[in-house]
């Protein structure tokens, strides 16, 4: 499937098939990741791939979103602010997160190209999610994401134009 088709058609799918998915997809998923670019090449996010029932449910109920249990796979995008801190001090957090965001996206998109449902997960508590993956101190959570294979086509939400969100030179400007 090419990028601009996977971008277009990709939407957040919360009902899912009971098919997994295999390792090497799971693995190629992870692996668009990991080729997000990234502030100064300095990969400040680690993933951890949820496929048990236990797990999954343990975090199903931690974000207060069951619909996510018909999922296969989550993978949890946990941020190391310590790693980005060393070189960035003020700048760290703001370049940390979107350094994770990054990764989800390109994530996201790889799982499309497979013909995989996502969701993009970020309501969720923080506390008991920390526990549950048994997450060091340094380091949070800055989203889940939800993959599933679906039959569930949402249709496109209205998306605003080029127009409309688009300025040149400087903000309020819409002359090119």
């Amino acid at each position: 499937m090419d990028v601009d088709k996977c971008i277009k058609e990709r939407r957040s799918v919360r009902e899912y098939l009971k098919k997994k998915i295999s390792w090497p997809n799971v693995s190629k998923i992870l692996d668009a990741g990991i080729h997000a670019p990234c502030s100064g090449g300095i990969q400040n996010y680690n993933f951890i791939v949820v496929q048990s029932d236990k797990k999954r449910d343990d975090i199903a109920r931690a974000c207060n979103q069951l619909w996510m249990l018909g999922a296969p796979v989550f993978i949890v995008v946990c941020n190391n602010k310590e790693k980005i801190k060393k070189f960035y001090e003020d700048e760290a957090d703001h370049y940390a997160v979107q350094n994770c965001a990054a990764a989800i996206e390109n994530m996201l998109i790889q799982a499309q190209s497979f013909g995989i449902s996502s969701c993009w997960v970020g309501s969720y508590d923080e506390i008991k999610l920390t526990r549950i993956l048994k997450l060091p101190d340094n380091v949070n959570i800055e989203a889940i994401v939800v993959l599933g294979y679906s039959e569930d086509k949402p249709k496109m939400p209205k998306r605003f134009t080029i127009d409309r969100l688009t300025y040149f030179e400087e903000w309020g400007n819409i002359k090119k």
